[in-house]
């Protein structure tokens, strides 16, 4: 039996969907600001997010996968709240998220057998669903 003082637990290795979505909850509070309303506004940015994300897991996503996938949101709401400053902006974040759902399914369904690999094309995955959905969104609008 060995003693938990001669081999002190080492947490030198953080799992990437840690980062990403510890990340993704840091965009989400910095860009709701301060005031009365801070609960709904980081509810409409980031529970989103949380959604693609269990989805994501329930469809059998590797750590790496998921994030690679939180990533690219965090990435995305961030670019997203520095582009829109409209007040209803945030009716089209939200219809963003069907792009981003079919991006990580596509990312779990083609997601490589490195794991080196595997957060880079979840990550190119999930932002392959964001142009595409602006895309469509921007034919349709305009």
């Amino acid at each position: 039996m060995r003693s938990v003082e001669n081999n002190p637990p080492q947490f030198t290795h953080i799992p990437l969907a840690a980062i990403g979505v510890g990340l993704g909850l840091a965009v989400a509070v910095y860009t709701t600001g301060k005031g009365p309303f801070f609960l709904d506004n980081f509810a409409y940015s980031w529970l989103p997010q949380a959604v693609v994300l269990c989805i994501a897991l329930l469809c059998k996503a590797s750590r790496e996968s998921l994030g690679g996938m939180a990533t690219a949101m965090g990435l995305y709401l961030f670019l997203f709240d520095l582009w829109v400053t409209d007040s209803m902006g945030w009716l089209f974040y939200l219809s963003s998220f069907p792009g981003i759902l079919i991006g990580a399914l596509l990312g779990v369904v083609f997601s490589p057998s490195r794991k080196v690999f595997k957060a880079l094309v979840a990550f190119a995955w999930v932002v392959f669903g964001i142009v595409g959905n602006l895309a469509v969104l921007a034919i349709t609008v305009i």
